[in-house]
């Protein structure tokens, strides 16, 4: 089933890095979980080997006392899902300004051999690396208006609600971004991101998932 851990995000300084970090700590009782903390680990380890413009940097997992945190790229800015609940539909040329970046980083996980990531509205991740004060004004403006930003995805399929945090999505419930239809196996990675990625097009574009399709996630996405 769904192993989602998560508690809070927080913002951190990586001193011998030199770089800003967000740490997301665990629950307790799913770390003491020890194979869904083992799952995590084999997954983490992975991750942090492999990296990419349109991917979040996964640097590591680490524990502290009693408290055991991921540590990744920080990114401010906002996700597809907040961008569709502020703008309820987007135009067609303004998904071709973004989508191809989720497609380079589709490319990339199939080369490196990630069969896991969990193409959703809030698993891919718009930053901005000079995005200020002027965040509401971005979600409701044009994106041809926009300063320059990066589409990242998130790639810890363990850690999935990261953008559900107070920081991507205000605290609100995750609705929407199942998969279309079904029968993609772990063996045919490509076959089931084509079909997130559509998902995503049709949402974007004003489209309503079914229940029956918003139930419907492949197998071994999340298993």
């Amino acid at each position: 089933g769904d192993a989602v851990l998560r508690l809070a995000t927080l913002e951190a300084e990586d001193l011998a890095a030199e770089r800003e970090v967000r740490l997301i700590v665990l629950h307790r009782d799913q770390t003491e979980d020890s194979t869904t903390y083992t799952q995590l680990e084999r997954e983490v380890d992975k991750l942090t080997r492999v990296q990419h413009p349109n991917l979040l940097h996964v640097y590591g997992l680490e524990t502290a006392d009693t408290a055991s945190f991921l540590v990744v790229e920080w990114t401010e800015g906002f996700s597809l899902l907040e961008l569709l609940r502020a703008r309820r539909e987007l135009e067609a040329d303004e998904l071709l300004k973004l989508l191809p970046q989720a497609a380079d980083a589709v490319d990339f996980a199939l080369k490196s051999g990630l069969k896991r990531l969990d193409l959703v509205l809030h698993q891919l991740l718009i930053h901005f690396p000079d995005l200020g004060d002027n965040r509401d004004a971005i979600l409701h403006a044009p994106i041809d208006t926009w300063p320059p930003f990066t589409l990242k995805v998130n790639p810890l399929s363990l850690a999935k609600e990261l953008s559900a945090s107070e920081t991507w999505a205000g605290g609100q419930t995750i609705v929407g971004g199942a998969v279309p239809g079904g029968g993609s196996t772990e063996s045919e990675p490509q076959s089931r991101y084509i079909q997130q990625l559509s998902a995503i097009v049709y949402e974007m574009l004003g489209g309503t998932l079914s229940p029956v399709a918003r139930r419907m996630r492949s197998p071994g996405t999340n298993s």
